[in-house]
């Protein structure tokens, strides 16, 4: 994923979060909030529970490849994502956890097209 894509400073992922806007699956909880950009950007929260540095590297690798793999699939809507990794994800596989992810695209899809309607 390119650099320019990502919500990379403290603040961008505090605008986000304090959005109040998320979707909660089992392995994510997904933060979102519209920006001013005609491009979505995402951010990945792993945080010390996963496990030790090279674990969350991994999982945030995964992840990137997870939102690659669903941006090829469909359209997703031009914001600003924060999707912060809950412990189940590790219990889960790629393939399950894409699908999550990918569920919950869809679910923010349907409430900005409920909202504009």
């Amino acid at each position: 994923m390119k650099k320019e894509l990502r919500v990379k400073t403290k603040q961008e992922f505090q605008k986000v979060l304090q959005g109040n806007r998320k979707i909660v699956t089992e392995p994510f909880i997904l933060y979102f909030i519209e920006n001013e950009y005609c491009f979505s950007r995402f951010g990945i929260a792993a945080s010390k529970k996963l496990g030790h540095a090279v674990v969350r590297t991994t999982i945030r690798r995964k992840v990137r490849a997870m939102i690659q793999n669903v941006l090829k699939k469909e359209e997703i809507q031009k914001m600003d994502y924060v999707i912060v990794v809950r412990t189940a994800f590790l219990e889960k596989t790629f393939s399950e956890n894409e699908t999550d992810l990918q569920n919950a695209f869809q679910i923010i899809r349907r409430k900005m097209n409920e909202k504009n309607n």
